[in-house]
């Protein structure tokens, strides 16, 4: 059976149960530490509570984070951060900023060399307080899914950069080792 308690509420003796997740002992009794269901398990003798209300992913240094580019000037470009790799969903997107040294290991003159508006990337987080920095230095880390910006068609890798199979452009990109559409493999005689 499940009840509602909140913290410090008594769930039981230590004779009876041990603190499972979300409790504690405290003078020989076992207490909630926070609000939420306690749920005691006899089989185990443990007495834990589960929480109401579900911890939010937020972004923090060191993450790898997937972003929509919404805006690019000359050295800087603003992200949205939708999803924080093996983390649950977002329950809202947070806005994080790339700026142009930060996207890769040598000189990048312009950040339209690295990105374009639109693109989507994957990106190491670099600061625990929004706007959040992001960087596309690392290997791992870059574009990984683009649209032609003359006829909205997903771009394909080609050549270190992107290329568009419907209009034939050519387009500068740092791209990451996951991007999602590969050049489509040449016909052997």
């Amino acid at each position: 059976m499940k009840r509602l308690v909140l913290p410090g509420e008594v769930l039981g003796t230590i004779e009876e149960y041990i603190a499972g997740k979300g409790a504690y002992e405290d003078g020989g009794e076992i207490c909630a530490q926070l609000v939420g269901l306690a749920i005691f398990k006899n089989d185990r003798k443990e007495a834990l509570v589960e929480p109401l209300v579900k911890e939010v992913a937020v972004p923090k240094k060191g993450n790898f984070a997937i972003g929509q580019v919404e805006g690019v000037k000359e050295d800087l470009a603003n992200v949205r951060i939708l999803q924080l790799e093996g983390k649950r969903r977002l329950t809202k997107p947070f806005l994080a900023v790339l700026h142009v040294s930060q996207c890769g290991r040598g000189f990048v003159k312009s950040i339209g060399d690295a990105i374009g508006i639109g693109d989507f990337i994957r990106a190491r987080v670099l600061t625990d307080w929004p706007p959040y920095q992001l960087s596309i230095a690392e290997r791992s880390c870059g574009v990984i899914y683009a649209l032609c910006p003359f006829c909205g068609k997903a771009l394909v890798q080609y050549r270190g950069g992107l290329k568009c199979l419907d209009c034939g452009k050519l387009f500068k990109r740092k791209v990451a080792p996951s991007y999602v559409i590969k050049p489509p493999r040449e016909k052997r005689p």
